[in-house]
Protein backbone atom coordinates (compact mmCIF):
# COMPACT_ATOMS: atom_id res chain seq x y z
CA UNK A 1 0.00 0.00 0.00
CA UNK A 2 1.24 3.53 -1.03
CA UNK A 3 1.98 5.24 2.40
CA UNK A 4 3.58 8.87 1.30
CA UNK A 5 2.35 12.36 0.57
CA UNK A 6 3.29 13.83 -3.13
CA UNK A 7 4.02 17.00 -3.05
CA UNK A 8 2.63 19.33 -6.03
CA UNK A 9 3.99 22.82 -6.31
CA UNK A 10 0.53 24.66 -4.69
CA UNK A 11 -0.23 21.75 -1.73
CA UNK A 12 0.27 18.52 -0.46
CA UNK A 13 -1.75 15.24 -1.21
CA UNK A 14 -1.51 12.89 1.16
CA UNK A 15 -2.35 8.93 0.54
CA UNK A 16 -2.93 6.42 3.58
CA UNK A 17 -1.29 8.41 5.98
CA UNK A 18 -1.53 7.80 9.55
CA UNK A 19 -4.46 9.79 10.10
CA UNK A 20 -3.19 11.47 13.39
CA UNK A 21 -1.26 13.36 11.09
CA UNK A 22 -4.07 14.76 9.64
CA UNK A 23 -4.93 15.83 12.88
CA UNK A 24 -1.72 17.59 13.16
CA UNK A 25 -2.36 19.43 9.76
CA UNK A 26 -5.99 20.92 10.95
CA UNK A 27 -4.61 21.99 14.26
CA UNK A 28 -1.85 23.72 12.52
CA UNK A 29 -4.43 25.91 10.23
CA UNK A 30 -5.81 27.40 13.21
CA UNK A 31 -9.40 27.77 12.15
CA UNK A 32 -11.97 29.05 14.33
CA UNK A 33 -14.87 26.51 13.01
CA UNK A 34 -14.60 23.75 11.39
CA UNK A 35 -17.23 22.24 8.82
CA UNK A 36 -17.59 19.09 6.72
CA UNK A 37 -19.81 19.10 4.05
CA UNK A 38 -20.80 15.59 3.24
CA UNK A 39 -23.84 13.74 1.00
CA UNK A 40 -26.73 11.60 2.47
CA UNK A 41 -24.06 8.35 1.20
CA UNK A 42 -20.68 9.55 2.71
CA UNK A 43 -22.75 11.15 6.06
CA UNK A 44 -23.80 7.48 6.22
CA UNK A 45 -20.75 5.15 5.15
CA UNK A 46 -17.63 7.28 5.54
CA UNK A 47 -18.30 10.24 8.20
CA UNK A 48 -18.34 7.25 10.61
CA UNK A 49 -14.93 6.36 9.65
CA UNK A 50 -13.58 9.95 9.65
CA UNK A 51 -14.85 10.37 13.35
CA UNK A 52 -13.35 6.87 14.52
CA UNK A 53 -9.89 8.32 13.03
CA UNK A 54 -9.80 12.18 14.06
CA UNK A 55 -10.18 14.10 17.38
CA UNK A 56 -10.84 17.62 15.59
CA UNK A 57 -14.58 19.18 16.48
CA UNK A 58 -16.84 20.53 13.65
CA UNK A 59 -20.10 21.03 12.19
CA UNK A 60 -21.83 19.29 9.76
CA UNK A 61 -23.12 20.11 6.69
CA UNK A 62 -25.17 17.03 4.68
CA UNK A 63 -26.82 17.28 1.07
CA UNK A 64 -28.35 15.22 -0.69
CA UNK A 65 -26.66 12.71 -3.34
CA UNK A 66 -26.11 12.63 -6.68
CA UNK A 67 -25.41 14.52 -9.84
CA UNK A 68 -28.71 16.62 -9.82
CA UNK A 69 -27.73 18.18 -7.13
CA UNK A 70 -24.52 19.69 -8.10
CA UNK A 71 -26.41 22.54 -8.97
CA UNK A 72 -26.88 26.98 -7.84
CA UNK A 73 -29.94 25.93 -5.42
CA UNK A 74 -27.61 23.02 -3.41
CA UNK A 75 -25.17 25.46 -3.09
CA UNK A 76 -27.14 28.25 -2.03
CA UNK A 77 -27.95 26.16 0.78
CA UNK A 78 -24.80 25.75 1.21
CA UNK A 79 -23.33 29.14 1.63
CA UNK A 80 -26.81 29.49 3.83
CA UNK A 81 -25.42 26.54 6.30
CA UNK A 82 -22.07 28.42 6.38
CA UNK A 83 -23.65 31.90 7.07
CA UNK A 84 -25.98 30.62 9.83
CA UNK A 85 -23.25 28.45 11.53
CA UNK A 86 -21.06 31.21 11.93
CA UNK A 87 -18.09 30.54 9.20
CA UNK A 88 -15.67 32.70 9.14
CA UNK A 89 -12.36 33.60 6.70
CA UNK A 90 -10.78 31.65 9.61
CA UNK A 91 -13.07 28.81 9.10
CA UNK A 92 -11.88 25.65 7.53
CA UNK A 93 -14.21 23.59 5.05
CA UNK A 94 -13.19 19.61 4.51
CA UNK A 95 -15.29 17.79 1.74
CA UNK A 96 -15.85 14.37 2.63
CA UNK A 97 -17.03 12.81 -0.67
CA UNK A 98 -16.77 11.97 -4.54
CA UNK A 99 -16.62 14.17 -7.18
CA UNK A 100 -19.81 15.92 -6.61
CA UNK A 101 -18.59 17.10 -3.31
CA UNK A 102 -15.41 18.24 -4.07
CA UNK A 103 -16.39 20.32 -6.92
CA UNK A 104 -19.37 21.76 -5.15
CA UNK A 105 -17.96 21.88 -1.77
CA UNK A 106 -15.09 23.37 -3.12
CA UNK A 107 -16.83 25.94 -4.95
CA UNK A 108 -18.92 27.23 -2.34
CA UNK A 109 -15.84 27.67 -0.26
CA UNK A 110 -14.04 29.78 -2.81
CA UNK A 111 -16.76 31.74 -3.12
CA UNK A 112 -18.22 32.61 0.43
CA UNK A 113 -16.52 36.20 1.74
CA UNK A 114 -14.18 35.56 -0.90
CA UNK A 115 -12.85 32.71 -0.09
CA UNK A 116 -12.37 29.77 2.79
CA UNK A 117 -10.17 27.06 3.15
CA UNK A 118 -10.84 23.69 2.09
CA UNK A 119 -9.26 20.64 2.42
CA UNK A 120 -10.26 18.15 -0.04
CA UNK A 121 -11.22 14.18 0.92
CA UNK A 122 -11.87 12.33 -1.92
CA UNK A 123 -13.99 8.78 -0.64
CA UNK A 124 -14.51 7.51 -4.33
CA UNK A 125 -12.08 6.73 -6.93
CA UNK A 126 -13.35 8.98 -9.57
CA UNK A 127 -12.44 11.84 -6.91
CA UNK A 128 -9.10 10.11 -6.04
CA UNK A 129 -7.81 9.66 -9.10
CA UNK A 130 -9.12 12.92 -11.03
CA UNK A 131 -11.89 15.66 -9.64
CA UNK A 132 -9.91 16.30 -6.41
CA UNK A 133 -6.39 16.97 -8.04
CA UNK A 134 -6.07 20.06 -10.04
CA UNK A 135 -8.08 22.64 -8.23
CA UNK A 136 -10.89 22.81 -10.77
CA UNK A 137 -14.35 23.69 -8.29
CA UNK A 138 -17.51 23.90 -10.10
CA UNK A 139 -21.39 23.33 -10.34
CA UNK A 140 -23.54 22.51 -13.13
CA UNK A 141 -26.13 25.16 -14.44
CA UNK A 142 -29.25 25.32 -17.25
CA UNK A 143 -28.00 21.55 -18.19
CA UNK A 144 -24.36 22.05 -18.89
CA UNK A 145 -21.76 20.37 -16.58
CA UNK A 146 -19.56 22.59 -14.17
CA UNK A 147 -20.51 25.58 -16.32
CA UNK A 148 -20.39 27.78 -13.05
CA UNK A 149 -16.93 27.72 -11.24
CA UNK A 150 -13.29 28.74 -10.45
CA UNK A 151 -9.68 27.57 -10.19
CA UNK A 152 -8.59 27.09 -6.35
CA UNK A 153 -6.29 25.16 -4.35
CA UNK A 154 -7.39 23.10 -1.51
CA UNK A 155 -5.11 23.17 1.68
CA UNK A 156 -4.22 19.80 0.39
CA UNK A 157 -5.63 16.43 -0.54
CA UNK A 158 -6.40 13.90 1.98
CA UNK A 159 -6.25 10.30 0.20
CA UNK A 160 -7.00 7.14 2.52
CA UNK A 161 -8.12 4.05 0.22
CA UNK A 162 -10.36 2.53 3.25
CA UNK A 163 -13.04 4.84 1.81
CA UNK A 164 -12.89 2.78 -1.13
CA UNK A 165 -14.58 -0.40 0.55
CA UNK A 166 -17.86 1.96 0.61
CA UNK A 167 -18.40 2.01 -2.97
CA UNK A 168 -20.91 -0.16 -4.95
CA UNK A 169 -19.35 -1.82 -7.90
CA UNK A 170 -20.58 0.84 -10.43
CA UNK A 171 -19.02 3.54 -8.63
CA UNK A 172 -15.74 1.96 -8.32
CA UNK A 173 -15.83 1.32 -11.82
CA UNK A 174 -16.90 4.93 -12.73
CA UNK A 175 -13.57 6.29 -11.36
CA UNK A 176 -11.55 4.10 -13.05
CA UNK A 177 -12.70 5.38 -16.36
CA UNK A 178 -10.54 8.42 -15.44
CA UNK A 179 -7.54 5.66 -14.66
CA UNK A 180 -8.23 4.22 -18.62
CA UNK A 181 -8.28 8.31 -19.64
CA UNK A 182 -4.79 8.88 -18.15
CA UNK A 183 -3.19 5.93 -19.15
CA UNK A 184 -4.18 6.77 -22.94
CA UNK A 185 -3.21 10.23 -22.72
CA UNK A 186 0.26 10.09 -21.07
CA UNK A 187 1.86 6.53 -20.22
CA UNK A 188 1.22 4.47 -22.63
CA UNK A 189 3.28 1.83 -20.36
CA UNK A 190 0.56 1.93 -18.05
CA UNK A 191 -2.06 1.37 -20.44
CA UNK A 192 0.00 -1.66 -21.57
CA UNK A 193 -0.40 -2.40 -17.68
CA UNK A 194 -4.55 -2.20 -17.35
CA UNK A 195 -4.92 -3.84 -20.56
CA UNK A 196 -3.03 -6.63 -19.00
CA UNK A 197 -4.79 -9.62 -17.76
CA UNK A 198 -1.84 -11.13 -15.87
CA UNK A 199 -1.03 -7.50 -14.33
CA UNK A 200 -0.66 -7.37 -10.60
CA UNK A 201 -0.78 -3.58 -10.39
CA UNK A 202 -2.26 -2.97 -7.08
CA UNK A 203 -4.67 0.10 -6.57
CA UNK A 204 -2.40 1.90 -4.56
CA UNK A 205 -0.37 2.62 -7.38
CA UNK A 206 -2.63 3.03 -9.97
CA UNK A 207 -3.96 5.48 -7.95
CA UNK A 208 -0.28 7.43 -7.24
CA UNK A 209 0.53 7.09 -11.18
CA UNK A 210 -2.42 8.58 -11.82
CA UNK A 211 -1.93 11.81 -9.73
CA UNK A 212 1.32 11.79 -10.47
CA UNK A 213 0.10 11.60 -14.46
CA UNK A 214 -2.30 14.42 -13.52
CA UNK A 215 -0.02 16.65 -11.66
CA UNK A 216 2.53 16.80 -13.97
CA UNK A 217 -0.39 18.39 -16.65
CA UNK A 218 -0.97 20.65 -14.54
CA UNK A 219 1.79 22.30 -13.07
CA UNK A 220 2.30 23.02 -17.11
CA UNK A 221 -0.79 24.28 -17.29
CA UNK A 222 -2.50 25.44 -14.28
CA UNK A 223 -5.48 27.44 -15.90
CA UNK A 224 -5.88 24.98 -18.73
CA UNK A 225 -4.75 27.13 -21.69
CA UNK A 226 -3.08 24.66 -23.63
CA UNK A 227 -1.59 21.11 -22.76
CA UNK A 228 -4.06 20.91 -19.63
CA UNK A 229 -6.76 20.45 -22.40
CA UNK A 230 -6.12 16.55 -22.79
CA UNK A 231 -7.33 15.70 -19.22
CA UNK A 232 -10.65 16.37 -21.72
CA UNK A 233 -10.71 13.33 -23.63
CA UNK A 234 -13.55 11.95 -23.87
CA UNK A 235 -15.26 14.02 -22.07
CA UNK A 236 -16.54 16.40 -25.43
CA UNK A 237 -19.01 13.84 -26.23
CA UNK A 238 -18.78 12.30 -22.66
CA UNK A 239 -20.06 15.70 -20.52
CA UNK A 240 -22.48 15.96 -23.80
CA UNK A 241 -23.97 12.68 -23.01
CA UNK A 242 -24.09 13.23 -19.55
CA UNK A 243 -25.92 16.12 -19.79
CA UNK A 244 -28.24 15.07 -21.64
CA UNK A 245 -29.41 11.75 -19.66
CA UNK A 246 -29.45 14.03 -16.63
CA UNK A 247 -32.06 17.00 -18.78
CA UNK A 248 -33.85 14.04 -19.42
CA UNK A 249 -34.45 12.35 -15.96
CA UNK A 250 -32.47 9.53 -16.84
CA UNK A 251 -29.10 8.38 -14.69
CA UNK A 252 -25.48 8.03 -16.37
CA UNK A 253 -22.10 8.41 -13.99
CA UNK A 254 -19.62 10.03 -14.56
CA UNK A 255 -17.04 8.01 -15.68
CA UNK A 256 -19.90 5.78 -17.37
CA UNK A 257 -20.31 9.03 -19.62
CA UNK A 258 -16.97 9.30 -19.95
CA UNK A 259 -16.12 5.79 -21.01
CA UNK A 260 -18.47 6.51 -23.96
CA UNK A 261 -17.38 9.16 -24.72
CA UNK A 262 -13.55 8.16 -25.60
CA UNK A 263 -14.75 4.86 -27.13
CA UNK A 264 -16.69 7.50 -29.54
CA UNK A 265 -14.21 10.17 -29.39
CA UNK A 266 -12.02 7.28 -31.11
CA UNK A 267 -13.97 6.65 -34.10
CA UNK A 268 -13.96 10.38 -34.67
CA UNK A 269 -10.08 10.39 -34.43
CA UNK A 270 -9.82 7.85 -36.98
CA UNK A 271 -12.55 9.45 -39.01
CA UNK A 272 -10.05 12.38 -39.19
CA UNK A 273 -6.93 10.40 -39.62
CA UNK A 274 -5.23 10.74 -36.70
CA UNK A 275 -6.05 7.51 -34.68
CA UNK A 276 -5.35 4.07 -36.47
CA UNK A 277 -8.37 1.65 -36.70
CA UNK A 278 -5.98 -1.26 -34.90
CA UNK A 279 -5.20 0.86 -32.09
CA UNK A 280 -9.38 2.04 -31.57
CA UNK A 281 -10.45 -1.26 -31.62
CA UNK A 282 -8.55 -2.79 -29.12
CA UNK A 283 -8.68 0.85 -26.63
CA UNK A 284 -12.95 0.10 -27.69
CA UNK A 285 -12.76 -3.41 -27.38
CA UNK A 286 -11.30 -2.82 -23.67
CA UNK A 287 -13.52 0.02 -22.81
CA UNK A 288 -16.66 -1.95 -24.07
CA UNK A 289 -16.19 -4.69 -21.92
CA UNK A 290 -16.35 -2.75 -18.89
CA UNK A 291 -18.68 -0.49 -19.64
CA UNK A 292 -21.20 -0.90 -22.59
CA UNK A 293 -23.55 -3.77 -22.21
CA UNK A 294 -25.68 -2.36 -24.52
CA UNK A 295 -26.20 0.37 -27.08
CA UNK A 296 -26.87 3.73 -25.79
CA UNK A 297 -29.82 3.65 -28.25
CA UNK A 298 -29.90 7.28 -29.01
CA UNK A 299 -32.19 8.66 -31.84
CA UNK A 300 -30.84 10.87 -34.99
CA UNK A 301 -33.20 13.73 -32.30
CA UNK A 302 -31.55 12.83 -29.14
CA UNK A 303 -27.52 13.02 -31.58
CA UNK A 304 -28.26 15.70 -32.39
CA UNK A 305 -29.26 17.50 -28.55
CA UNK A 306 -26.03 16.05 -27.66
CA UNK A 307 -23.80 18.07 -30.18
CA UNK A 308 -26.19 21.10 -29.54
CA UNK A 309 -24.78 20.74 -25.67
CA UNK A 310 -21.55 19.77 -26.67
CA UNK A 311 -21.35 23.21 -28.16
CA UNK A 312 -21.78 25.12 -25.01
CA UNK A 313 -18.00 23.06 -24.03
CA UNK A 314 -16.06 25.50 -22.38
CA UNK A 315 -12.79 24.25 -24.51
CA UNK A 316 -14.99 25.60 -27.82
CA UNK A 317 -13.51 28.83 -29.30
CA UNK A 318 -15.13 30.79 -31.88
CA UNK A 319 -18.04 28.70 -31.96
CA UNK A 320 -16.21 25.73 -33.01
CA UNK A 321 -16.33 22.29 -31.18
CA UNK A 322 -13.07 21.35 -29.87
CA UNK A 323 -11.77 17.96 -28.49
CA UNK A 324 -8.80 16.38 -27.07
CA UNK A 325 -8.20 12.98 -29.43
CA UNK A 326 -5.43 10.39 -29.18
CA UNK A 327 -3.12 9.93 -31.97
CA UNK A 328 -1.45 6.68 -29.85
CA UNK A 329 -1.88 5.17 -27.20
CA UNK A 330 -0.03 7.47 -24.69
CA UNK A 331 -0.29 10.71 -27.03
CA UNK A 332 -2.86 13.04 -27.08
CA UNK A 333 -3.61 16.06 -29.68
CA UNK A 334 -5.67 18.90 -28.40
CA UNK A 335 -7.64 22.09 -29.61
CA UNK A 336 -8.61 19.96 -32.62
CA UNK A 337 -11.75 21.59 -34.64
CA UNK A 338 -14.42 19.09 -35.61
CA UNK A 339 -17.05 19.96 -37.79
CA UNK A 340 -20.57 19.17 -36.25
CA UNK A 341 -21.67 17.35 -39.33
CA UNK A 342 -18.63 14.73 -38.66
CA UNK A 343 -19.97 14.19 -35.24
CA UNK A 344 -22.98 13.61 -35.88
CA UNK A 345 -21.93 11.25 -38.36
CA UNK A 346 -19.57 9.09 -36.51
CA UNK A 347 -22.21 8.87 -33.99
CA UNK A 348 -25.18 7.87 -35.95
CA UNK A 349 -22.86 5.25 -37.55
CA UNK A 350 -21.25 3.98 -33.91
CA UNK A 351 -22.62 0.84 -32.75
CA UNK A 352 -21.97 2.03 -29.11
CA UNK A 353 -25.42 4.28 -30.26
CA UNK A 354 -27.01 2.29 -32.10
CA UNK A 355 -31.13 2.90 -31.72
Amino acid sequence: MVNKGIRMKEYPIYIDRPWQEFDTIVRSLESDKIFIITDSNTRLHCLPILVENVSIQFESISIPAGEDYKSLNTTTDIWSSLLDKGCTRQSLVINLGGGVIGDMGGFSAATYMRGVRFIQMPTSLLSMVDASIGGKLGIDFKGIKNILGSFNNPECVWINTTFLDTLPEEQYNSGFAEIIKHSLISESNLWNQINDDSSTIGIGELIERNIAIKQDIVKQDPKEAGIRKVLNYGHTIGHGLESYFLSNSRSLLHGYAVAYGMMLENELSVALGHLSNKDCNTINAFIAARYLESPLKLSKDAINEVVSIMRSDKKNTDDVIRCSLLESPGKCLYNIAVKEATIIEVMTASEIITA
